[in-house]
């Protein structure tokens, strides 16, 4: 996890202005800063610096790191004369505007070396899926009224029995102390799609995640039943939504960028006949998300394509498969990727599909409430540490396991990327 240091960073303009270089550490040094903050020091409305947060800086030195930080921080050589704090702020600071002026020139070259600084910072992405909500609240009659019937049945006679208790919670503690700088969350948040299981699981994820640091993609139990689709991701959109406010009004494809790493969400969601649990991947989905993986590639980004069902032919059962594995094949092949990550099967797999410039490894999970005693396996999560830049992204991958008697979580090597260097 990245670990900002404890440091403001003062810039002074007009010298910056006149200087022909800056040293990565410096740049680094100030992202972390921002990171650390939340960039909240930021002006929405021009992305720069409220005059509020510029100190008087030293006129021989552009960049001075203050330590500590506060505009009552000691910072000054010795023998320099200090000023005095206890003048008026205005006294002190620059006018926004001419703020706004000087920090132009800044502004630019921190955007093109934005690129070299992320390559240096170790990115570590977990993945979850199929969590399953439980228990099962009370349902109405007219709620069974549908294939909702089906789905209740199946929790009565045997989800129920593996899918509650301690489970989620050891999972979500073990993998807190993997500390990852991102959650990928890969559709089933619910069972029955319900309007009291949509909220519940709502406050479930505003509980354990902040939106600026997990991202969800829906499956097939999210949308149901006709209507759910709408209902469930107007939810959870927070989790959901683009970084991109032109892509507002169309929720998938979608791109959060994260550090080095732009996660692209698709959607295979969609209600259908009882007995089934298919998926739909479209032609106009794969256009729109080849373009999605082609900014990312040319913006120096570690590409991760997050799907709820699993993109590969054979995967799983015919009347469970993804509808569609041709349209996403030829994307992968026309566009590339550096990873897939997909849930439904509630199964530790791992398949490989062509891409552009290799193969891509394609990583499913099993549930996260799936306990001990049953013929699945247990629940567990992905841990990839990304690495590297785009000519070598490197990529080290862990699968964590609840023990067979669920009294911990372990490390297992079935379905384990090796250790790789992707080009």
């Amino acid at each position: 996890m990245v670990t900002p240091a404890c440091a403001l960073v003062e810039i002074d303009g007009d010298e910056l202005g006149r200087a022909n270089h800056l040293q990565i550490a410096f740049l680094a040094q100030l992202l972390c800063q921002g990171v650390a903050g939340g960039f909240t020091a930021l002006d929405p409305a021009t992305g720069h610096m409220p005059a509020r947060h510029i100190g008087m800086t030293h006129q021989k030195h552009p960049a001075r790191v203050v330590k500590g930080g506060g505009t009552n921080t000691q910072r000054h050589a010795a023998g320099e004369q200090k000023p005095d704090m206890d003048q008026p702020r205005h006294q002190q600071c620059a006018p926004v505007a001419q703020l706004r002026r000087r920090h132009a020139v800044f502004d630019s070259r921190l955007r093109a070396a934005l690129p070299a600084v992320m390559a240096h910072i170790m990115f570590r992405l977990a993945h979850i899926s199929d969590i399953h909500l439980g228990p099962l609240p009370r349902v109405s009659p007219a709620e069974l009224a549908s294939k909702r019937i089906t789905g209740y049945l199946n929790w009565q006679r045997n989800r129920r029995k593996h899918l509650f208790g301690n489970t989620l919670e050891q999972l979500l503690d073990g993998m807190r102390a993997e500390a990852p700088d991102h959650v990928a969350i890969t559709g089933d948040l619910v069972n029955l799609a319900t309007r009291t299981e949509i909220e519940a699981a709502r406050l479930w994820l505003e509980t354990h995640f902040d939106p600026a640091n997990a991202t969800f993609v829906p499956g097939n139990h999210d949308a149901y039943v006709p209507g759910a689709f709408a209902r469930s991701t107007e939810a959870w959109e927070p989790w959901i939504a683009s970084d991109n406010p032109a892509s507002q009004g169309k929720l998938f494809p979608n791109c959060r960028r994260r550090g080095p790493v732009a996660l692209i969400g698709l959607s295979t969601a969609n209600a259908t006949l009882p007995f089934m649990a298919t998926g739909d991947f479209g032609h106009k989905q794969a256009i729109a998300a080849g373009k999605l993986l082609d900014q990312a590639h040319d913006d120096g980004l570690f590409r991760v394509l997050m799907i709820h069902h699993p993109p590969v032919r054979g995967a799983t059962r015919w009347h469970k498969r993804m509808r569609g594995t041709g349209h996403f094949s030829k994307m992968l092949k026309l566009h590339g990727a550096e990873l897939v990550l997909h849930g439904h099967t509630h199964l530790d797999t791992l398949h490989y599909l062509a891409g552009r410039h290799g193969d891509v490894p394609v990583v499913g999970i099993a549930s996260a409430s799936q306990g001990p005693d049953s013929h699945r396996p247990t629940a567990g999560f992905n841990m990839f540490e990304i690495d590297g830049d785009r000519d070598t992204w490197k990529l080290v991958h862990r699968r964590m396991k609840l023990s067979g008697d669920g009294a911990g979580l372990c490390q297992t090597s079935t379905g384990q990327i090796k250790s790789a260097a992707i080009s």
